[in-house]
């Protein structure tokens, strides 16, 4: 890695998992091929084992931080920005493995008004993520690449000013939409969302869906969309009332398949997001405490 004061690009590793996937990434992000200066930042989210420990001992040349408490992967990317060195900040899960071409695949297209995502496929080389686009409800479908829209933060790319100046992620959220919701303040602000089919990644240990992202799809979509259209009444009814429909519809699916546990989830999300918004849930939008250096 041939780091220096003046990095052009920083890779960023919000990091809960096991050790060894972390030093997996670490090994793939050390041995990019390229002449540009970069930087990587680990994140450890307040993880049992202390990685921000087993990161300074074992990767020196490595920056990290470790989190005095879980509070999820928003927070922990949002102190990565903190962290940075660099005007260009790409963001990876920990479980993931980077081709050493990865950086010279995003190098051509960084530009103060592009916010970059990649491909992510399975380690049998099958697509998990594609280009995306989203609709004005929120919920994100597959599209040709120059439509995309959403920026998955398993493999982005964000100017680093850029993110100061849209807030960071929002860290309420917890897991889920999170990076959706990201990369559409983006596009308020005036940038825009390129998508690499080239500059993919392998995530080795992506989990199937499961009753509490369900619960967390629809409470954070609901909830993130009722106030993103705060300033235009009819689309934030209409919002709500299809995100209803759609989560309702999915619940009742899941109940005609026998999956009690995945109705009720949906549900239950549906809820919850109705609850914060009843009770006047305090939102915010600027969740980045420091200025850019």
């Amino acid at each position: 890695m041939n780091a220096t004061c003046s990095p052009l690009i920083t890779l960023g590793v919000p990091a809960y998992d096991r050790w060894e996937t972390l030093e997996r990434l670490l090994n793939s992000l050390l041995a990019q091929r390229t002449d540009i200066p970069y930087e990587i930042v680990v994140g450890d989210d307040a993880h049992p084992a202390n990685l921000h420990a087993r990161v300074r001992a074992t990767y020196p040349q490595v920056r990290s931080f470790r989190n005095h408490e879980n509070r999820g992967p928003g927070h922990t990317r949002n102190r990565i920005l903190e962290h940075a060195r660099a005007p260009y900040v790409a963001f990876f899960d920990a479980d993931c493995v980077v081709p050493p071409n990865w950086i010279e695949q995003v190098r051509p297209h960084l530009a103060p008004d592009l916010l970059l995502s990649g491909r992510v496929v399975r380690p049998d080389g099958t697509r998990e993520w594609g280009p995306r686009r989203r609709t004005w409800i929120g919920v994100s479908i597959p599209c040709p690449v120059r439509w995309a829209n959403v920026a998955s933060s398993n493999n982005m790319v964000v100017p680093r000013d850029l993110a100061f100046r849209v807030g960071g992620f929002n860290e309420a959220l917890g897991i889920y939409f999170e990076d959706s919701l990201f990369s559409l303040r983006c596009c308020m602000a005036g940038a825009r969302v390129r998508y690499l089919e080239t500059a993919f990644v392998v995530h080795h240990h992506h989990s199937a869906r499961n009753p509490g992202r369900a619960r967390r799809q629809a409470a954070n979509t609901l909830w993130s969309m009722y106030h993103v259209h705060r300033h235009h009444p009819l689309r934030r009814l209409g919002s709500l009332t299809l995100l209803v429909a759609l989560y309702g519809t999915r619940s009742l699916a899941a109940r005609l398949r026998g999956e009690r546990e995945a109705a009720a989830a949906w549900l239950a999300g549906i809820t919850e997001a109705l609850g914060w918004i009843r009770s006047r849930r305090p939102w915010r939008e600027d969740w980045l405490h420091h200025p850019p250096c």
